[in-house]
């Protein structure tokens, strides 16, 4: 098995289409990505955006988020122009007259409406995602110790801080980032077109080399193994070569979390290696039709997991919970998320045990589908 696997490298080194669209494709993307968002990215461009406010239950809580609303600031001035309305209808009413651009209603717990989707809702929703977090965080201190009194006390006229500190750690919260996931997300799914590769290339239908595989004394599985571990480690190589070079060249922030990141690379390049092996077994079509087929299914993913729109992302989150947590593009992107802006790993762990299960499903059934492959006449 290690010979096919050293075979099956050096075949995947000299498909120059693979080994674009794979490796260098994700990288030109990136750089564009980057030239675009060079304006959109500094605080010049973010100027203050009206907000409404409702309080419905009057806490210490409330009045902390109030404060912190006022205080968040991108540069030398508020971010938020916030305008405290007595009910709901109203504030939806101003929403509806587009007097302001986001509801926020505090009560039992934080909810937040838009109208459209734009750039102000984008930030709007980075925020509020952070102060939630934050807040459950100081809370969940408070419930388990006790003698946290004095710190949830101060988190109370403090926590406009909170911002500015994790800014002060990650450097400016940029919610372009979003775009820079999906696009390593995407890279991933480009791993589909090497584990196609690999399994059309043991098939007896798909290619004269197959055929002469089907008839050899060589184990099928060993030459399965082999060669999607060799794709595996290509896409691998692939994504930690563009995660170095935004890291390095773009100057992407990606966190440093490393040993999470690279756990989050190599479960999101065996998901799309798998995608490809799947629709290679599943799909009867020759191989030019199943290229297509997974170039529309990668990009379809890619942009319900945000590359096109970012807001589309929230939109499916909201709109077809159940869908954004079996695309793996949306779970791979969601996973380095939730490495950049949570403190815990909770949502980062709950990605890539969707992602394993997704795997375990598509591999079981290439097995099957490959027992039970039989031909008329090779």
């Amino acid at each position: 098995m290690w010979r096919i696997y050293q075979y099956r490298m050096k075949a995947h080194f000299r498909d120059w289409d693979n080994l674009f669209w794979g490796m260098l494709f994700p990288i030109i993307l990136s750089t564009f990505f980057t030239m675009a968002f060079s304006n959109i990215s500094s605080g010049d461009y973010f100027k203050t955006f009206p907000v409404a406010l409702v309080i419905e239950s009057e806490s210490m809580y409330s009045d902390n988020f109030e404060d912190t609303l006022s205080s968040v600031q991108i540069g030398d001035s508020e971010l938020f122009d916030v305008r405290v309305f007595d009910s709901v209808e109203k504030a939806d009413g101003a929403m509806h007259d587009e007097a302001v651009d986001v509801v926020f209603i505090y009560g039992d717990s934080l909810e937040m409406r838009v109208k459209n989707d734009g750039m102000n809702q984008t930030v709007a929703k980075h925020f509020a995602d952070q102060y939630v977090q934050s807040e459950a965080m100081y809370t969940h201190l408070f419930e388990t110790n006790p003698e946290a009194i004095p710190t949830l006390s101060s988190f109370e006229f403090d926590a406009s801080n909170y911002i500015s500190d994790m800014n002060q750690q990650r450097g400016d919260v940029d919610p372009m980032l979003g775009y820079y996931y999906a696009l390593i997300a995407m890279a991933c799914l480009f791993g589909s077109f090497a584990g196609l590769k690999e399994t059309s290339f043991i098939e007896a239908n798909q290619s004269s080399t197959g055929a002469r595989i089907q008839v050899s004394p060589v184990q099928k599985s060993r030459m399965y193994i082999g060669g999607l571990l060799s794709a595996t480690t290509l896409q691998v190589f692939s994504v930690s070569l563009l995660l170095t070079y935004m890291t390095f060249v773009l100057k992407v922030d990606l966190g440093e979390r490393f040993p999470a990141l690279a756990l989050a690379t190599v479960v999101g390049a065996s998901a799309g290696v798998a995608l490809g092996a799947f629709v290679a077994l599943v799909s009867k079509k020759n191989l030019k039709v199943k290229n297509a087929m997974l170039t529309a299914i990668s990009m379809a993913l890619s942009f319900f997991a945000g590359l096109m729109a970012h807001e589309i992302k929230y939109l499916i989150h909201e709109k077809a919970p159940i869908f954004s947590y079996v695309n793996p593009a949306n779970l791979i992107a969601d996973a380095y998320y939730a490495l950049y802006y949570y403190p815990d790993y909770h949502r980062y762990w709950l990605n890539i045990a969707i992602l394993v299960g997704l795997i375990i499903v598509m591999y079981s059934t290439v097995i099957i589908m490959a027992r039970r492959r039989s031909y008329e006449s090779i």
